[in-house]
């Protein structure tokens, strides 16, 4: 559309930071969470893991520009790369492993919901595929996620196509629990009649 941007990722965020180094981390018992890799969901949200790390606040303050923000995007780097989480109220204030970026967005220019649609999109993933080093173990890094151009409507428009995405969502998941009961009722009943039959 003739109003939409074609921009570089780099314009989006204030900042994309990952650890300059994360290593002998001792974890506590209690403290601030860490969020890694296998907490980020397919849909793109961060779940709380049964076997949540935690590291002291002293050790969170050696590293704040890895605190998490409200509408900030986290994202896996290594391995199952790509993934991506959107920090929501109850991970403000955690912390992130070394395998992950942490994108904190311009709010007057992109949302964090936009970018979390955007960002799980095809051409996303198979451009940042594409710009990844052919290695055993790909690895994205910050100039090549920078660097990546995509289109970029005005905020309004942001908030309309999300809200049109949950919309079909939700009426996918609807059809799929209904298809859902008629197969657990079929089964039921299938096994029913065998019963009787027999």
């Amino acid at each position: 559309p003739s109003n939409w941007r074609a921009v570089r990722c780099k314009s989006l965020f204030q900042l994309i930071y990952r650890y300059p180094t994360y290593f002998n981390i001792e974890y506590v018992p209690e403290g601030i969470a860490e969020v890694r890799g296998e907490a980020l969901t397919s849909d793109g949200f961060i779940e709380t893991l049964p076997d949540e790390r935690y590291i002291s606040p002293e050790t969170a303050a050696l590293f704040p520009r890895t605190e998490l923000a409200l509408g900030d995007i986290v994202m896996s780097v290594r391995g199952t790369m790509g993934k991506i989480g959107l920090v929501d109220e109850r991970h403000v204030g955690a912390n992130i492993t070394a395998n992950m970026l942490r994108l904190s967005p311009y709010k007057h220019r992109v949302t964090g919901e936009f970018l979390r649609w955007l960002m799980r999109s095809r051409y996303f993933t198979e451009a940042l595929n594409a710009s990844a080093p052919q290695t055993t173990i790909k690895t994205i890094t910050m100039p090549q996620l920078a660097k990546l151009r995509i289109a970029l409507p005005p905020k309004p428009e942001q908030g309309q196509i999300c809200k049109f995405l949950e919309e079909k969502i939700a009426a996918v998941k609807r059809l799929i629990a209904g298809i859902e009961t008629q197969i657990a009722t079929l089964t039921a009943y299938r096994k029913s009649l065998i019963h009787e039959s027999v």
